[in-house]
């Protein structure tokens, strides 16, 4: 992937609405699969995965995540 490329697809991906999540929510992340949010401090999260992923910290703007 070219450096052009990669950003067209960023600035195509979609915002994320950050209103929905906070800490206890149950979220589906399309590589490290469920977790919760166990900090939030708006858009950065920090969730616990399971599956061996650990805790990950993203930025729910961006990140490919959802309410489940």
């Amino acid at each position: 992937m070219d450096v052009n490329s990669f950003l067209s697809t960023a600035k195509a991906r979609s915002k994320n609405d950050v209103s929905v999540f906070h800490v206890g929510t149950r979220v589906e992340h399309a590589q490290f699969g469920g977790g919760v949010i166990i900090s939030w401090s708006s858009p950065i999260a920090e969730i616990a995965f399971g599956g061996g992923h650990g805790i990950r910290k993203l930025n729910l703007e961006m990140a490919p995540v959802k309410k489940v």
